[in-house]
């Protein structure tokens, strides 16, 4: 016999018959409801961030900026977020490659290619100095600051998850009459 399990914290009820078929027609709807009031949130976020990755970093591979949105139905859950296309991971734990781009440091560098004579005055000076081993043309290099610096911050967070939560926290207000709404018509 099949039965359907509604549980909260410790106490749960066990459902069969009619009941069962109204107790899977509620969630069924407010599922719904919430993926419809959600979706296009996640929709706008996903866009915002994908338009946005590219002019925050300074190397750019096409790969760890583009988002979209991810809506997974499980039997006792639903969820709707805004997920990373890029697959690759990094490190020894295997962290998505999305979830370890920042934008520049305030005190980040970046390598300029100079002549050999530039390099030498720049050493005097005490500037920060490297050499290349990149065969033919200027393999001189002087560190200089970092026009694009900014924060440092990881992007993920700052263009995906804070818009995505501070929207859904807006709407959190709209979506509890949304849902008691549609509980109240699959019960009439």
């Amino acid at each position: 016999m099949r039965q359907y399990r509604i549980a909260s914290g410790k106490a749960s009820l066990v459902v069969t018959g009619d009941l069962e078929a109204l107790a899977r027609d509620i969630v069924d709807r407010t599922a719904k409801a919430f993926v419809d009031a959600v979706a296009p949130i996640a929709d706008e976020v996903a866009a915002s961030a994908s338009a946005r990755w590219y002019t925050e970093v300074g190397r750019k591979t096409g790969k760890s900026g583009r988002w979209a949105t991810a809506i997974t139905l499980r039997p006792d859950s639903v969820s709707v977020g805004v997920q990373s296309l890029d697959d690759r991971k990094v490190g020894t734990k295997g962290a998505l490659v999305a979830f370890m781009v920042h934008r520049a440091g305030v005190l980040s560098l970046r390598p300029k290619y100079v002549t050999q004579g530039e390099w030498w005055q720049a050493k005097k000076a005490g500037l920060p100095i490297g050499r290349t081993g990149t065969p033919g043309g200027s393999n001189w290099l002087v560190y200089e600051h970092n026009p694009d610096a900014k924060d440092g911050k990881v992007l993920m967070p700052e263009l995906v998850r804070k818009p995505f939560r501070r929207q859904v926290k807006n709407i959190g207000k709209q979506l509890g009459p949304i849902l008691t709404d549609m509980v109240r018509r699959a019960v009439a």
